[in-house]
Parts: structure tokens; C-alpha cells; sequence
């Protein structure tokens, strides 16, 4: 009970969710909750295999929960004090908690059960596909050929090590698998996760210690068996978005892992969606038809939106592959340093104007000011690798940026990062087992259909590869500083005001919140939405928000100076003082709903 008041009081979205669900599983644990037809809903099952499908027992905790989800609700919040002095009291939960809280107990978490259980078979179906295709392939390999015999042994290998994981998939405990995918807390409150699935093969003369590996060199009439292993690590999915992009390396355990594949989805519910993302400001038409919706940009009113260029497949990656021979992954002491490419990251705010809290205010006559929400939508975007070759440049949410997607294949998720792959030809001179060492099918993945030719060696499996950016969408608290154009347009003296406001924001925590980040946004202010400004946006890393927020609502809605703010001391130490870039003084009590026209 200690862990559900920390979450009710200090995290009042995400954690509030989970131990709302926790506080329904310890319900079913003492047999105090049932289902719509009056039969108690029985403990957390044993295995993962039990929690979905028809008739399981996430269908029934979901049943259960809509059934009695308006008297639970109040019986829990019943367990917590409530905040007595408004919002910015952290003595207990506070009306915008507990209005969310009520909300999601009676719709919300049947719409978060039915997620996880597509995630968790959406995952189930695709190792199943990823099987049948591998068998495809070895029905189409010669035993009795020297080459094809051995690419079919490598193949086995690698259907052997799928079925581990389908295996574990259904075989793991209940428990690991609510936690995994979020319906359970693990109070690490950590951003949400990419999963890198490794693969290390290696070949061994038949007959010998499994695990021996052995030089080609020794016998080449030698038979080879070939093995394979599988490896799950977890990344924070912001620092996923660069550190397991592909063609990045990444290092753990004495081996490097190179990112070859994403996980796209099925056929028929792709991964990837379309966005189309507005050339001025920070917005995304993520939803409803963005291909064809044409409108102009709701925030900023552009009609640039409407561009074709401005439509682009985008992906949030949850799963990434590798896969490498196992020797050669191996890290060695040849060289310090370790291999990792530069990929280009944009990153955009979106602040909807109804979301905006009461009580912002700007300066009488300096351009600056400040707004606090609880919903400001922190895109991250991986444009590619980072090029700076003279090619051309697209505006994007205000700043001209350069694309370099990544090209990844439909039929197998092999993705490359060094632009779009060659057109694949038939090549004549080479067989069916080594078409997988030409340019064109060096991105496939080892059972890819379109790895290998067909037929009289005219035709190729179906798919095609399709340009894709990466994204980690993140909704959360944020204040946004407006700055004048002095400030946000010199590179120096917004990375000095940055630096400041950390310290300012340090200064006030007593010890360095890494939770809180900063960066620069084009938005509109107020009603004059012709001329996006520059903001200075800072939000919490965490989805949500923390709930610390009170000491950015002293930034955002009470004011005071400037030199307050940031703190004597810090000024002292920054090569451009706040007050000397023309920011003057914050007079207290100034709030306006709107920008000032002073201040224009």
C-alpha cells in the first residue's frame, strides 16, 4: 500500500493507472471481485498463455473492472487523502488525479487491457509468420547441395531459436508478462521501452562440445552444424531512437550487436502510420485520414501542410533484431574506441491552446513570458543518418531540416540507413543460396522471400522497401518560455539562457532533477497565429508528468524576477546574463490569457 500512495501523490496519470490495476488484482487475490454473471474472478493465472484469448482472464479482469468500476474507483480514492489547498498541494490527491482516475476505471483500462493483449499476440503472430516463412525457404535449399545444404542448416538454426522464443512467449510467468507490457508497475519510472532482439549464430563440426567453435579452415569437407542464441536487452525508447536505430552498433555483454531489422507489424495492421507534420509549427496530423486531409495546420493556420512532401511513414519502434556471427561480434582489444554512427534528431513541441492552464502571463513591454500544460505533446524524430552533403532541405515545424529515411523491407523488416537500396535484378551468375550477397538483398533478413531468387531466376518473393522516419511520441507537463528573437535565433545566447535555467531549475529542487529537459519550439501564441514564435519549452521525461510540478508553476504562473528565477549567482557565472539580453523584469500578478500587445 506504501508504493500505490507514492504513485497516487506523486505520478497522477501513468502510476495512479497501474496501481488502480494492482489494487483490482489484489481484490481478485482475496476473492472480493467478480464478473458481470456473479463468478469471482480467480487469482492471476500461472502462465502468460492464460492471460489472452477468448474467455481468459485479462477478458474477465476487463469485465469485472467495467461492472464495478464506479464503486471500486471511489473505494480506492477513499484510500488517499485529498489535496485540501488546491492544485499545488502535494498532501494528498489533487481533483485533476482523481477526475483522471475516475475516467480511466470506468472506460480507460478496458481500452488499455484490449491494447496489451493485441501487443502480446500481434508478437505471438509474428514469430509464427517468421517460422512459416523460414520454412519456405528450406523447402526451397538442396540438401544434397554443398552451399544450399549449408544456408538450409542455417536456416534450421535460425527456426530453431524462433521457437525458443515462441516458447517462452506463452510459457513465461503471468506476472513477467503484465509487467512487461505495462498493465503492472515496476517503479522504476522509466519511459517506455525498445526491445533488441540479438542473435548470435556460429557453426561447430557435427559431433563436437556444443559451444566449440571451430575454424572452417580445419576440414572444408568437414560437416557443420550450425547454432544460434537470442538475446533480449531493453532501452529507454527515447535513447532507442538513436542507440538501437539501424545500422547502429550497440555493445553489452562482450558482443556488438548491429541493428538489421524492425518490427513492422503484419500485413494487414502495419506498424507505421502516416503523418503529416506541419512545416512551421510543432503540429502532426497523426490521426484520421493524414494523407488526404488537406486542411490547414489548426495551430498556425499554414496552409503548407497541405504539401505531399509533407506526408511521411513514420514508427515508433518497440522491437529492433540484430543478428551476427558470433565471432565476429565479439569485442576485442584491438581498439578503444567503439563504432557509432550520427544519426540526425528533431525534435518538436505541440501545445493545444485549450490545454493551456490559467494564469499565463507576459512581460508589459519585453518579449517573454510563460504558460504551463499538462499536455504538450514532445515528438522526437530520427530524420536518418546525418548527412551534410549539400543535399536539399525541407522546413519542418519551423527549422529546414534534412531527410534521410530508412529504407526497410515490407516482407521481413530488414532495414538499411544508407539510402534507398539498388533496384534488385536478377543476377545470372550467381545461385539461388548466394543471391544474399549481393547490394540489393544485403539489408533481407536470412529467411526474407526476397533474399533469393526465383523460378528461372527472373522473379523475386513479393514486397518492396518503404522510407520510414523514427518517432517516440511523449505526452507530459511542460512549461514553454517565450524569448525574444534576440534570444532564440543566437545560437550562444540560447544555449547560455538554457544553461541558466537548469541551474535556476537545480537551484530550486536542491540537487539536479534528470527527469526535466529543455529544448527550442516553434509554436503560435495566443491569437496571433501568422508568425510562429520561438519558445523554450521545459517538460518532464516521463510520461504524464511526475507531479513535482509546483516549482515549474512558480516559473510558469507566479512569476517573480528574472534574476530570482535564475538566481544571482548564476547570473554571475553565465557569459550573457538573463537580464542583459533585454528580458528586464517579470512583474507578478500580470496574467493575460493571450500575448500582450505590447509585447508583440
Amino acid at each position: 500500500m506504501t508504493s500505490c500512495r507514492r504513485a497516487a501523490t506523486c505520478r497522477p496519470s501513468r502510476s495512479c493507472a497501474a496501481s488502480t490495476r494492482l489494487h483490482l488484482l489484489d481484490r481478485a487475490a482475496r476473492g472480493e471481485l467478480t464478473t458481470a454473471d456473479g463468478e469471482p474472478l480467480t487469482p492471476v493465472p500461472r502462465l502468460s498463455s492464460a492471460l489472452f484469448g477468448t474467455g481468459s482472464w485479462c477478458q474477465d479482469l476487463s469485465d469485472a473492472a467495467l461492472t464495478h468500476g464506479a464503486r471500486l474507483v471511489e473505494e480506492f480514492l477513499a484510500l488517499f487523502p485529498q489535496a485540501p489547498g488546491g492544485p499545488d498541494d502535494d498532501r494528498g490527491v489533487s481533483a485533476h488525479a482523481t477526475d483522471e482516475l475516475r475516467a480511466y476505471a470506468t472506460s480507460g483500462i478496458a481500452r488499455t487491457l484490449a491494447e496489451a493483449e493485441e501487443e502480446w499476440t500481434a508478437r505471438r503472430e509474428e514469430l509464427r509468420r517468421r517460422i512459416a516463412a523460414i520454412d519456405t525457404a528450406v523447402d526451397g535449399l538442396l540438401a544434397e547441395d554443398r552451399e544450399q545444404g549449408a544456408e538450409r542448416r542455417e536456416l534450421l538454426a535460425e527456426r530453431q531459436a524462433t521457437g525458443e522464443l515462441l516458447r517462452h512467449l506463452s510459457q513465461t510467468s503471468a506476472h513477467g508478462a503484465l509487467v512487461e507490457l505495462g498493465l503492472l508497475p515496476n517503479y522504476s519510472l522509466t519511459d517506455t521501452t525498445t526491445s533488441l532482439e540479438a542473435t548470435l549464430y556460429w557453426k561447430e563440426a557435427a559431433g563436437s562440445d556444443e559451444g566449440a567453435e571451430t575454424s572452417e579452415g580445419d576440414d572444408v569437407r568437414r560437416e557443420w552444424a550450425y547454432r544460434s542464441e537470442t538475446r533480449d536487452y531493453e532501452r529507454s525508447r527515447k535513447l532507442a531512437l538513436t542507440e538501437l536505430a539501424p545500422g547502429n552498433a550497440f555493445y553489452v555483454n562482450g558482443y556488438r550487436h548491429v541493428v538489421r531489422a524492425l518490427d513492422i507489424g503484419s500485413p494487414e495492421r502495419r506498424a507505421w502510420s502516416g503523418w503529416r507534420l506541419c512545416p512551421a509549427c510543432g503540429y502532426a496530423r497523426t490521426h484520421g485520414d493524414p494523407k488526404n486531409d488537406t486542411s490547414p495546420c489548426p495551430r498556425c493556420g499554414s496552409r503548407e501542410i497541405a504539401d505531399a512532401g509533407c506526408v511521411h511513414h513514420v514508427l515508433e519502434p518497440r522491437r529492433v533484431m540484430s543478428r551476427d556471427k558470433r565471432d565476429d561480434a565479439r569485442v576485442r582489444d584491438d581498439r578503444d574506441e567503439r563504432d557509432r554512427r550520427r544519426y540526425a534528431v528533431f525534435t518538436t513541441v505541440d501545445v493545444d491552446p485549450a490545454h493551456l492552464a490559467a494564469g499565463s502571463w507576459r512581460h508589459d513591454t519585453a518579449v517573454f513570458g510563460a504558460d504551463f500544460t499538462r499536455k504538450a505533446v514532445v515528438r522526437t524524430l530520427n530524420l536518418g543518418i546525418d548527412r551534410q552533403d549539400g543535399s536539399s532541405t525541407v522546413p519542418l515545424a519551423g527549422d529546414d531540416v534534412r531527410l534521410n529515411p530508412f529504407y526497410v523491407c515490407t516482407s521481413c523488416g530488414g532495414a538499411t540507413a544508407d539510402g534507398r537500396p539498388v533496384v534488385d535484378q536478377s543476377q545470372h551468375a550467381l545461385t539461388a543460396s548466394l543471391a544474399h550477397s549481393t547490394r540489393a538483398s544485403a539489408h533481407h533478413q536470412l529467411w526474407c522471400p526476397r533474399r533469393r531468387l526465383r523460378g528461372s531466376g527472373e522473379e523475386q518473393g513479393a514486397g518492396v522497401d518503404v522510407p520510414l522516419l523514427l518517432a517516440h511520441e511523449l505526452t507530459t507537463e511542460a512549461v514553454r518560455i517565450l524569448l525574444p528573437a534576440s534570444v532564440a535565433r543566437a545560437k550562444e545566447r540560447l544555449a547560455s539562457f538554457t544553461a541558466a535555467l537548469f541551474a535556476g531549475i537545480a537551484a530550486r529542487y536542491g540537487g539536479d532533477p534528470d527527469h526535466i529537459d529543455i529544448t527550442s519550439a516553434s509554436m503560435p501564441d495566443g491569437e496571433d497565429r501568422d508568425w510562429p514564435r520561438r519558445f523554450l519549452v521545459v517538460y518532464d521525461r516521463l510520461p504524464g508528468g511526475t507531479g513535482y510540478r509546483n516549482q515549474q508553476r512558480v516559473l510558469a504562473l507566479y512569476g517573480a524576477r528574472v534574476d530570482e528565477l535564475l538566481g544571482a549567482h548564476v547570473e554571475a557565472q553565465i557569459d550573457e546574463p538573463a537580464v542583459s539580453l533585454g528580458l528586464g523584469s517579470v512583474h507578478p500578478g500580470r496574467e493575460v490569457n493571450r500575448c500582450c500587445p505590447s509585447s508583440r
